[in-house]
């Protein structure tokens, strides 16, 4: 019979169904305990209606004997449920003495809003920890947005809906800004939450400092900068490197399953000091072709041929591969066909070689190739002579060069490459001298007319046309020379078809119409028939 409810202000006040009294507010607590039965107020959801006047609970308490009809309870079983997905006011039935119910739908309370899902937070991509929005004019003047790199302030195009975020990414990999604050912090956080330096492994960093002395040709010294390694250091470690790489070398070379072949040169160096180097070359089991120096030293004198021999059977036995020699390259020095002979006999004894060592020694074509074409330019010495002079005369001082360059100039020649000095052990060189020069025939022309008194080497004008030929002459041994002498590909499969093309130019230029090249032919002719007449048995 009573109905509970909150005013305007939000106070508490009841109404008597049947009187239609309004209880105040400290009256109507103790209404509603009593009404509940002493139970808290917490364990009865309850729906509060606000009005204003008299006039509104009238209004309620006719809906609320109106609905007598539909429903009847007992009083002591009133309860009130709220719903807690919809949030609407809870039902209150009402049963008088006579077993009238009252069934009264609130309207929603204002108590506590049912608590919602949280909504779950947008995924953004890790890239706009770094990344801003900006507003910037663009090249039109209008006022766009641009991603802003927080680091090295470089901005990108940037579109909620079309630009993704590929660009940004890529730009944090290259950041210079950036790279360096994450280099600069070399810390790691274990499970424990305690900072725990990066270990580095110091003979790691000593191998690599090893090899990069190595790449680089450095000098020892190198590392004779403050808080680095002592040079003695560095020397031992690059030692160290080299034993390492040279026993797997051993292993590679002892599991060969063919042969090896070997290539070996001496010479002196400015110093006077005389110097060996012995190549392996091979074919490993991938098919792959290999060159490797397994012996470079100072050779101390003399340089006989018995002394080169007993050199190389000691690095053989310390390489372990006395057993898989297949053949030697040499050069024609004359200690050198002494030498391959007691190699040959040694190697024979043992039974070693191949075919009785038929085809042990194998004379290197490239330098019979530039013994054959020395022979034919020791008829124009006089020429080459001049090329020379005049070639040390313009490079002899910084006045000359800048005085030789105006003229280069003048004549519009373009040419990036300068004047060189050729090898007169290297024909080919002489070669190249001599074709650089060609190209430079009107600068050395004019040069002579601004300094006469002092340029006493130019070339008369039937020496740079007899050097033209004899440059066109040459061209042929140099492409031939510079692809038999390659190291990276087989040789031997081109050797022959090279060898015969020598043969026909020579024979087609026996009859020269220029006399001094005729005169070339013939000792170049006699030379080539002495040191190939091997051909005819390879063939």
């Amino acid at each position: 019979r009573w109905f509970f409810f909150k005013d305007s202000h939000g106070d508490l006040r009841s109404v008597d169904l049947e009187s239609q009294r309004i209880i105040d507010a400290e009256n109507a607590a103790n209404e509603q305990h009593m009404f509940d039965g002493g139970k808290s107020s917490k364990s009865l959801k309850r729906a509060a209606i606000d009005i204003d006047d008299d006039d509104d609970v009238e209004e309620h308490s006719d809906r609320g004997t109106s609905s007598t009809e539909h429903k009847k309870r007992k009083h002591n079983n009133f309860a009130g449920e709220q719903s807690s997905k919809s949030g609407k006011g809870a039902s209150i039935n009402i049963d008088d003495d006579d077993d009238d119910d009252a069934d009264v739908k609130g309207e929603k309370g204002k108590g506590k809003k049912p608590e919602e899902e949280p909504k779950k937070k947008r995924q953004y991509a890790n890239c706009w920890e770094h990344f801003t929005v900006i507003k910037k004019k663009n090249n039109k003047g209008e006022i766009v947005e641009r991603a802003q790199c927080n680091h090295c302030k470089h901005d990108y195009a940037y579109h909620s809906h079309k630009n993704g975020t590929k660009s940004y990414n890529r730009h944090m990999e290259t950041c210079k800004v950036l790279i360096s604050k994450v280099d600069v912090s070399k810390m790691m956080l274990n499970a424990e939450a305690k900072l725990q330096a990066k270990k580095i492994d110091h003979m790691v960093f000593r191998e690599m400092v090893a090899k990069c002395i190595i790449q680089h040709d450095l000098p020892f010294a190198y590392v004779e900068y403050e808080r680095f390694i002592s040079r003695n250091t560095a020397a031992a470690d690059v030692y160290k490197f080299y034993e390492n790489e040279a026993d797997n070398l051993k292993r590679e070379l002892a599991n060969l399953p063919g042969r090896i072949s070997f290539t070996s040169d001496l010479w002196t160096a400015i110093t006077q000091e005389g110097y060996m180097c012995l190549t392996a070359h091979y074919v490993d089991r991938n098919w792959k072709l290999n060159n490797k120096i397994i012996a470079f030293f100072a050779f101390a004198p003399p340089h006989s041929g018995m002394h080169i021999a007993m050199k190389i059977l000691e690095k053989w036995e310390d390489w372990g591969v006395q057993k898989k020699v297949f053949s030697i390259t040499f050069d024609n020095a004359s200690s050198n066909d002494s030498s391959q002979e007691i190699l040959k006999s040694q190697l024979v004894l043992h039974n070693n070689l191949l075919c009785g060592g038929e085809y042990f020694h194998v004379r290197c074509a490239a330098h019979i190739l530039n013994i054959i074409v020395q022979i034919g330019l020791d008829e124009i010495v006089d020429t080459l002579h001049k090329i020379r002079e005049s070639i040390k005369y313009v490079r002899a001082s910084r006045k000359r060069e800048m005085l030789f360059a105006k003229c280069v100039e003048a004549f519009g020649i373009k040419m990036k490459a300068g004047l060189i000095l050729d090898v007169k052990t290297r024909w080919n060189s002489t070669y190249k001298m001599l074709d650089r020069a060609l190209k430079y025939r009107a600068a050395f022309g004019n040069f002579k007319v601004i300094d006469g008194r002092n340029y006493n080497f130019h070339p008369t004008e039937d020496e740079w046309h007899r050097l033209k030929l004899i440059c066109e002459f040459l061209e042929p041994f140099d492409h031939i020379t510079n692809l038999i002498s390659g190291s990276t590909y087989p040789t031997f499969n081109l050797y022959f078809m090279q060898v015969w093309k020598i043969n026909e130019w020579l024979i087609s230029n026996s009859e020269n119409q220029d006399e001094v090249i005729r005169n070339m032919i013939v000792p170049m002719r006699e030379r080539f028939d002495k040191s190939f007449n091997i051909l005819y048995i390879i063939s």
